[in-house]
C-alpha cells in the first residue's frame, strides 16, 4: 500500500490542501484520523498496527492517506516506538517519514506552511474563541463575529504572541522536514494554495505521480471558503501593532541595552 502523508500546523490551508488531494482522487483521501489516539477522549489503543489502521480509513484502492500536524507529532511517534519519553516535534517528524518509507511500498509527502504568521496567529486565535474553523461551522451563514474589541484586552495579546512564537517554531520544523525529504516530497505554501488553484492542482499531479500514484482529475474542485473578512483581518492587525508599538518595540532602544 503506497501512503500520502500532509504534514502541516493548525491554520496553515491543510484542510483546503487535503480536500485538493482527494478531489483529485487517485492520492488517498487525508485527514486527522490521528485524533483518535492524541484527542480527547482517546481509546488509549496504541502500537504501529493502530496508526497504519487509521491511516487506511477512507482508503480508495491501494492509497492510505492522513493529515499529521506538528502539534501532535511527537504522541503518534510515540505510539510507533513505545520510546520512555517524547521525542521533540522535528524528531518526531523525522521518525514518523522514516517509518512510513519502511513500512510503506511508496510514500507522497506534502508539507504545508503559512509564510504569513501574523495572519495565521489571528486566524487561529480567532477559531480558538468563536470555535468557528472552517466555513461549515459557520451558523446561519454568517461570518465570524467581529472580535476585534476583544482582541484589544491585554492577555488577547499575549496569546497572540505567544502563537507567533509557537508558529515559527512549527514552520521551521517543517521547512526542515520538507526540505530532508525533498525525493518524495514537496513545500505548498498557503498562499499560494489560495491564490492559485490551477498551479496547486498540477504540482500535486506532478508529485502524485512521481511517487507512483495516478491522480484522476486535472483540477481540483473546491468547496471550503473563506470566513475572516479583509476588514476584521485588517482591525486585528491593527490591535497587534499598535501593542507592540506601544509595549515592546520602545525598550528596544533603551538606555543599557
Amino acid at each position: 500500500m503506497k501512503l500520502t502523508l500532509v504534514l502541516a500546523n493548525q491554520r496553515s490551508g491543510s484542510t483546503l490542501l487535503c480536500q485538493d488531494i482527494a478531489s483529485l482522487g487517485g492520492m488517498g483521501v487525508p485527514s486527522e484520523h490521528f485524533i483518535q489516539v492524541v484527542g480527547k477522549g482517546n481509546d488509549g489503543v496504541v502500537g504501529a498496527d493502530r496508526i497504519r489502521a487509521l491511516a487506511a480509513l477512507n482508503a480508495p484502492g491501494d492509497v492510505a492517506a492522513v493529515k499529521l500536524m506538528v502539534n501532535y507529532a511527537s504522541t503518534v511517534d510515540n505510539h510507533i516506538h513505545d520510546r520512555d519519553q517524547l521525542l521533540s516535534p522535528a524528531e518526531a517528524c523525522r521518525s514518523f517519514i522514516t517509518w512510513a518509507r519502511e513500512t510503506y511500498d511508496r510514500v507522497n509527502l506534502v508539507v504545508i506552511i503559512r509564510e504569513n504568521v501574523i495572519d495565521q496567529a489571528i486566524s487561529r486565535f480567532m477559531a480558538e474563541t468563536t470555535g468557528v474553523y472552517h466555513s461549515w461551522d459557520l451558523r446561519n451563514g454568517e461570518a465570524y463575529p467581529d472580535i476585534a474589541e476583544k482582541l484589544k484586552q491585554e492577555r488577547s495579546m499575549w496569546r497572540l504572541i505567544d502563537l507567533c512564537v509557537t508558529l515559527l517554531r512549527e514552520k521551521r520544523t517543517l521547512c526542515d522536514t520538507a526540505a530532508e525529504h525533498s525525493d518524495i516530497g514537496r513545500l505548498f505554501t498557503y498562499e499560494s494554495v489560495v491564490d492559485d488553484l490551477e498551479g496547486t492542482s498540477e504540482a500535486l499531479r506532478s508529485l502524485g505521480v512521481s511517487n507512483g500514484m495516478t491522480p484522476e482529475r486535472q483540477t481540483a474542485v473546491r468547496r471550503l471558503k473563506k470566513v475572516v473578512s479583509d476588514e476584521t483581518a485588517d482591525k486585528l492587525r491593527t490591535n497587534l501593532a499598535n501593542y507592540l508599538q506601544r509595549e515592546l518595540l520602545p525598550h528596544l532602544s533603551g538606555a543599557g541595552a
